[in-house]
């Protein structure tokens, strides 16, 4: 159904919150960019198809199409961000800095890895890693227990998920535990997972375990444990530590632990729970979006302290991987 809303017939309401009306709100219209007589006088291309004559304004404001374009996405943030300091943020803005760019950190070598790690890497569709991904690798491979810190999209997931499917294609009977505060997080990972899972065709599987997870599968799960088991705080505590004695061979065969999100939401949820599990052998992996302290909440959530040495990053370069 498609519902067409209507705008209020009395815009005065507004002003009894000491807002300004719907239509004062709204910012002012961006002007196009103006192109230079030299531009406008370009041959067309002989070999582009012909543009309709209804289509002639969007044909002169897509060219040249890269100075144009960034200049008027440059004049649309712009206008937005004084929309807000004119309506929603006004004097809550204390100070704005634009912070350059450096130069990102490259790991050139990863032989040291180990073969199985290399090939976790490729098959994840990675050429070759940063500096961080390379070090945190290199401290859980070691058995130390590691908090990544870093922006976001910068590639902490491939940094656990290449330490442990390295060591459970050499370990095939280990298993590992992923806890994530979300259950959208659990797709995705799951998604990603079963990708590579399918690239290197090892026979490594993973499944979720949460409260939707339906009745049958959780049965089925019990019986034949994957080697992944993702899952929450809230079903790990209930559902798997409560009665842990249907999971004894998952728990005798724990290698790995990876908290998603170590935020203070996952502190207060599961530090009983993650309590219990890090008490045993293995290694334990955290990592977070730039946590202010994130060997504190490490040490309140494992009762162990952290003692790799901290993962530095350059927070001012924007890195994305898949």
């Amino acid at each position: 159904m498609i519902q067409r809303v209507l705008p209020p017939e009395d815009e005065s309401q507004d002003e009894l919150l000491d807002f300004p009306s719907s239509i004062q709100r709204l910012p002012d219209p961006i002007p196009a960019p103006e192109i230079s007589a030299t531009d406008a006088a370009l041959p067309a291309d002989p070999d582009s198809d012909p543009v309709p004559a209804e289509d002639e304004s969007i044909s002169a404001q897509s060219g040249p199409p890269d100075d144009l374009s960034a200049s008027l996405a440059v004049s649309q943030v712009a206008a937005f961000r004084t929309y807000l300091q004119r309506t929603l943020l006004q004097d809550t803005v204390v100070h704005e800095q634009t912070i350059a760019p450096t130069p990102e950190r490259v790991a050139t070598e990863t032989q040291h890895l180990g073969p199985e790690a290399e090939r976790v890497i490729a098959a994840a569709g990675i050429e070759s890693l940063w500096s961080h991904q390379e070090e945190g690798i290199r401290l859980l491979q070691e058995g130390r227990d590691v908090v990544v810190a870093t922006p976001t999209a910068s590639g902490k997931s491939l940094i656990y998920n290449t330490a442990v499917l390295a060591d459970l294609l050499q370990n095939p009977a280990g298993c590992a535990i992923y806890i994530f505060p979300l259950k959208a997080l659990e797709q995705d990972q799951l998604a990603e997972l079963r990708t590579v899972l399918g690239r290197l065709a090892c026979g490594l599987t993973a499944e979720i375990y949460d409260g939707d997870t339906k009745p049958h599968v959780r049965e089925k799960i019990r019986k034949q444990l994957p080697n992944i088991l993702i899952t929450t705080p809230d079903m790990l505590h209930a559902g798997i530590l409560a009665f842990h004695e249907a999971w004894e061979e998952l728990l005798r065969n724990l290698r790995w632990i990876v908290v998603d999100e170590l935020h203070i939401e996952v502190l207060a949820r599961a530090k009983h729970a993650h309590a219990r599990l890090c008490c045993g052998p293995g290694n334990s992996s955290a990592d977070t979006t730039m946590t202010p302290q994130p060997r504190l909440f490490f040490a309140q959530l494992c009762h162990r302290s952290l003692k790799a040495p901290k993962i530095k990053v350059n927070p001012q370069k924007s890195v994305r991987q898949p």
